[in-house]
């Protein structure tokens, strides 16, 4: 699961345990839901923060 915070951090969390997976800095409030999809096999999820779009390759 993926969330954001008004202070400006992206993080993921696991849906099962709720443990944190790794958070990241992005500078501005995280305004939108995070959009997840696939190209060519790779998993991304992109969000907005501030006036940016931010895209993330999640590892398998």
């Amino acid at each position: 699961m993926f969330g954001g915070t008004v202070d400006g951090y992206f993080f993921a969390i696991d849906a099962v345990s709720g443990e944190e997976l790794w958070h990241v800095a992005v500078g501005a409030r995280v305004h939108s839901a995070p959009l997840t999809y696939s190209v060519n096999g790779e998993q991304f999820v992109t969000i907005a923060a501030g006036n940016v779009v931010f895209t993330f390759g999640l590892d398998g």
